[in-house]
């Protein structure tokens, strides 16, 4: 074969095999950081990043075990997902800062290649990087990367390069989600602050009626202590001989001075109203409570239905002077969720389309109407909202899931 004859030509292909394979194998590192960038980044849920990031970290760092660790609220680290380690160990194990080799890296937040055998022996290496994520002098946790299969060579210094990137990529990830979430907070903090006004009226409204209905009743026991007298002192006259015909005449005009007939009447009356009352300020105060209750962390079971009447509570001064509230509400099992996000959700949905109504009602000064409707679907729930607002325009309908887009003006 011709080419077999020329040394130079064959040595020439060579060289640029070997160059375009080690170009191929500088590239996976690169590539694998990129791609689990584009995964931890997509997590906005707070609960699922731990274990995304635990994930990416297998093919970025090719591990066999990773661990990721975070503070808690006593100062040392707690494993908040981890791929090699049995769930009861997970639970158990904490990191104390300054002891132990993860307790010594954190202390003084240099990271470290770890290299030796197994504590299991039989003749197999174990290879480690211990990785601190520092911002600003702060430690935010640990990244620990494990080999111990063989199936790859241990880890070395070069490898800390890939391990910071990655270490840098998750701290961000991690600010970027305490970040979503504060200011899911904060918008929540602020819509049940400028819903305070108008709770406060709402609960202005019992408040007057019990105090007009307690004003009734004192007014009404001081005339009944005063019949009460009379007819005691009737009977004691009676006891000593008096004529019963005359304190009978007595008590009948006192009643009759005093409209004892109409006190009979009205007084229950005046206790059911402020009965009433004291319902509807529990009711206002119990919603505000509750929506306004500290996040769960954790999902926890909860009846959606009352999440929606409560909701329904809260928001009633947005809506109830341009429109009614139809809550058509069906039979539904408890759902595991995160309750304060979906009262958010609720919130959201029903001052939004007050104010769509209200842009209507302006116009046309008829009354709108926002319904909610929820059922059981197959095996999942439908919550179903609809109002007689303008709508949601055309040009922004792709956007109006895209996080902190909104077409109100600013302070709205």
């Amino acid at each position: 074969m011709p080419t077999s004859g020329n040394p130079t030509a064959s040595a020439g292909l060579t060289g640029e095999s070997q160059e375009g394979s080690e170009l191929k194998a500088g590239l996976h590192p690169a590539i694998h950081v990129f791609e689990a960038t584009k995964a931890i980044f997509a997590t906005r849920n707070a609960e699922e990043l731990p274990e995304v990031i635990v994930a990416a970290a297998v093919k970025v760092m090719a591990a066999d075990a990773v661990t990721l660790l975070m503070p808690a609220a006593d100062g040392s680290l707690f494993v908040a997902h981890a791929l090699g380690l049995p769930d009861d160990v997970k639970k158990k194990t904490r990191i104390v800062v300054g002891e132990g080799i993860a307790g010594k890296v954190a202390e003084s937040q240099i990271p470290a290649v770890l290299n030796g055998p197994t504590n299991g022996g039989h003749g197999r290496s174990r290879s480690s990087i211990i990785y601190p994520m520092v911002s600003g002098g702060r430690l935010l946790g640990l990244l620990t990367f494990n080999r111990s299969s063989g199936a790859a060579p241990p880890y070395a210094d070069d490898d800390l390069d890939t391990a910071a990137t990655l270490a840098s990529q998750v701290m961000l990830a991690i600010e970027n989600v305490r970040l979503i979430r504060q200011s899911a907070m904060n918008d929540k903090l602020a819509a049940v602050g400028q819903l305070a006004a108008g709770i406060s009226h709402e609960i202005n409204t019992p408040i007057k009626f019990i105090g007009d209905s307690t004003h009734f009743l004192k007014e009404a026991v001081e005339d009944l202590q005063t019949v009460l007298t009379k007819y005691r002192e009737v009977c004691a006259g009676v006891r000593e001989g008096a004529d019963p015909a005359m304190g009978f005449e007595e008590i009948d005009a006192l009643e009759q001075d005093l409209e004892l007939d109409y006190l009979q009447e009205e007084v229950p009356k005046a206790i059911e109203r402020s009965m009433e009352g004291v319902r509807r300020v529990a009711e206002i105060v119990t919603a505000v409570k509750s929506f306004g209750r500290v996040e769960l962390k954790e999902k926890s079971s909860a009846d959606i239905n009352q999440l929606i009447q409560t909701t329904a509570v809260v928001t009633r001064p947005e809506y109830r002077h341009v429109a009614t509230l139809d809550l058509k509400l069906g039979e539904l099992p408890p759902l595991l969720c995160y309750p304060s996000d979906l009262n958010q959700v609720f919130l959201n949905l029903i001052v939004n389309a007050s104010h769509a109504i209200a842009d209507v009602h302006s116009k046309t000064n008829e009354m709108g109407r926002i319904t909610i409707e929820t059922y059981l679907e197959g095996y999942g729930i439908t919550i179903a909202v609809r109002d007689t607002g303008g709508g949601v325009p055309l040009t922004v309908r792709d956007k109006i899931f895209d996080t902190f887009f909104t077409t109100k003006p600013v302070g709205k």
